[in-house]
């Protein structure tokens, strides 16, 4: 199972706050990460929250190319605006690929050059959300990046991830371009009277535009970034992000954090003694063909997965166009069932948000529970399903026993039950229409359909076995 980006919309009308106490309900959420009391214009997935975080390295590249573009002498028109070293900003934020839009949310954003760290803040309603959870915290999806100079992370649902691709880390404030642009002209925007400036960047496999408007004393209105190239999904990715307001010195409560502050959360267990022998687990994963190797991979159960597979179709990317996945197998998993931090990983080798890497970690499906996205909250899981990240250094080798001992091991494989071709799944047995059916988690149509694709063969209703 990966994580790509992903949305819908579906929103939810209430009354409009003012900006006082906007900003309050958006400080205390990102103190926190608790839902924030204001309605995403667009509910998003955290699919589509986290696929920005694997986008190419090369994106990273071509921002720090802009920041580093030679100087422009202004010949028309005015000298772009000039930042302090630390300002913040309420602003809304969307993105999008040619497979698939995120939706607009709001957020915050902060950087301050003396440290030098940002922070960047997002806060929305989960699309697909259960109906159990409607009105509750476990039906929300924030998400806040933090970007120190060697190092990064997110906070998502209460739950504190090191980002170990080392592509989210301080690059440079947000407007360092502006002295390599060009001034574009004057008008309005939402009423609004603007300067706009843009610069164009390219390095060797991506090319990137920079465009902004900011009002004739310098504070920014609206920011839109578009980058093209081989490595992106589809080819292309934007970032649109229009500033409801500035403050020149301001900053978040996020921009305290250090390292220390993403270590792994300890482990739990389910009910109120520790373990004493492991469980036999059933698992599913999407994967490429011939990819059996499930080490450092996330799997889920047959809920999770399912709701995972609905969200990629019904949102329109594929995994078997991002990620070449075209084969679904079932695994039995003998697991040591104290279950620790959920590592978000993609890609063959994997590569991973989180640094557990001893227990098997956990998760509700799509992110769907608080806090710490439901690790320790076994009532969330039964409603969506659970995901699980099966940490490298927890897989058993020669000699080790499953338990609760450092030098135990905490998941070893028992058996590959049975693996399918996804186009059985998706074409003969029609898939999407039964995701469609719900449209909301747990998406039980589609998760009977996914049942009996592995229960039963062809003759009967369900896929036949792919031997490889």
């Amino acid at each position: 199972m990966v994580v790509s980006q992903r949305s819908v919309s579906r929103r939810r009308q209430k009354s409009t706050p003012t900006m006082a106490t906007l900003l309050a309900t958006l400080l205390a959420a990102t103190a926190q990460n608790a839902p924030a009391s204001i309605a995403a214009s667009t509910p998003v997935t955290v699919d589509s929250t986290r696929w920005e975080a694997h986008l190419s390295s090369e994106i990273a590249e071509c921002r720090r190319a802009a920041a580093t573009a030679p100087p422009q002498s202004q010949t028309q028109g005015p000298p772009p605006p000039k930042f302090p070293a630390a300002w913040s900003a309420e602003c809304n934020q969307s993105s999008s690929t040619t497979m698939g839009t995120k939706g607009t949310a709001p957020g915050q954003y902060a950087e301050d050059k003396s440290k030098p760290m940002a922070v960047s803040a997002s806060f929305g309603k989960a699309a697909f959300a259960a109906k159990a959870f409607i009105g509750t915290p476990a039906e929300w999806f924030n998400m806040t990046q933090v970007m120190g100079a060697d190092w990064g992370g997110f906070i998502q649902n209460g739950q504190n991830l090191f980002d170990n691709t080392h592509r989210i880390e301080y690059n440079g404030g947000m407007f360092d371009w502006l002295a390599g642009s060009t001034f574009m002209g004057s008008g309005s925007r939402n009423g609004v009277p603007v300067n706009t400036y843009a610069l164009n960047v390219s390095i060797p496999s991506l090319t990137g535009t920079m465009q902004a408007d900011f009002t004739p004393d310098g504070a920014p209105i609206w920011f839109r970034q578009d980058f093209k190239g081989p490595s992106l999904p589809g080819g292309m990715y934007w970032v649109e992000t229009t500033f409801l307001a500035y403050t020149a010195g301001g900053t978040l409560p996020a921009m305290s954090l250090t390292r220390a502050d993403f270590e792994p959360t300890p482990p739990c267990y389910d009910g109120t003694t520790p373990p004493t022998q492991p469980e036999m687990v059933d698992m599913y994963i999407f994967h490429p063909k011939n990819q059996f190797n499930i080490s450092g991979q996330n799997t889920g159960d047959i809920t999770g997965d399912a709701n995972f597979v609905c969200v990629d179709l019904l949102t329109g990317q594929s995994p078997m166009i991002d990620h070449a996945y075209a084969w679904i197998t079932h695994w039995q998993v003998q697991v040591w069932p104290e279950f620790g931090q959920y590592a978000a990983c993609n890609d063959y080798p994997p590569i991973c948000w989180g640094s557990e890497n001893h227990y098997v970690g956990r998760e509700a499906a799509m992110a769907m529970g608080y806090p710490k996205c439901a690790q320790c909250s076994p009532s969330n899981l039964t409603v969506v399903g659970s995901w699980w990240s099966m940490s490298a250094g927890g897989e058993c080798v020669d000699g080790q026993s499953l338990g609760p001992k450092p030098t135990d091991c905490t998941w070893k494989i028992a058996k590959k039950v049975k693996t399918i071709d996804s186009n059985c799944l998706f074409t003969t047995l029609n898939f999407k229409e039964s995701c469609e059916a719900d449209l909301t988690a747990p998406f039980a149509k589609a998760v009977a359909v996914f049942t009996k694709a592995f229960a039963e063969g062809s003759a009967n209703g369900g896929c036949d076995p792919i031997s490889p």
